[in-house]
């Protein structure tokens, strides 16, 4: 069964695509211009948290993209498949030198651009009314795998905050 069953849906989908495709670009050309030190950058996650938040965080981000490339099909799992690389490669600029890294960068970007592409051609497919039936299903699924996050995400917190007390 697919996820995006609407054309609203494919068109909210590839609006997102799009501004993450701008984000892309304007990183990889930030990137090139200052060698990875861009100016005004927000903090990594493992400046700000200790390394078993970043962790647990990374771990249930990395989990819910492999659930939605589970669920998703054809055009839809090359989408998530291209997400799925621009995080997955994030991390492993770290300890990369300059050119090692915008490699790494540029990849990032052609893999979001991929993920834009196939966002485009689904907002192109034609869509009919859903069934009630798989309206119901889908939105079953859609509450167990939102309700997982947003569990995960409590028990860090939670955690973090339970773990830092003196």
């Amino acid at each position: 069964m697919p996820l995006i069953r609407t054309r609203r849906c494919a068109i909210f989908v590839a609006s997102v695509a799009g501004f993450l495709f701008a984000l892309s670009i304007r990183s990889l050309f930030l990137y090139a211009r200052h060698g990875g030190l861009v100016p005004f950058q927000p903090p990594f996650l493992s400046d700000v948290f200790t390394a078993w938040v970043v962790t647990i965080v990374s771990a249930t981000l990395y989990a819910c993209l492999i659930a939605l490339y589970l669920i998703a099909r054809d055009w839809e799992r090359i989408l998530v498949a291209g997400w799925f690389a621009d995080v997955l490669l994030g991390p492993t600029k770290i300890g990369l030198p300059r050119n090692g890294a915008l490699t790494i960068r540029i990849g990032q970007t052609a893999a979001v651009a991929v993920a834009l592409l196939a966002a485009l051609s689904l907002a192109h497919q034609p869509y009919g009314q859903p069934l009630e039936s798989d309206v119901t299903v889908l939105e079953r699924r859609s509450v167990a795998f939102y309700a997982f996050i947003i569990v995960t995400l409590l028990l860090g917190t939670v955690a973090y905050f339970v773990l830092q007390l003196p």
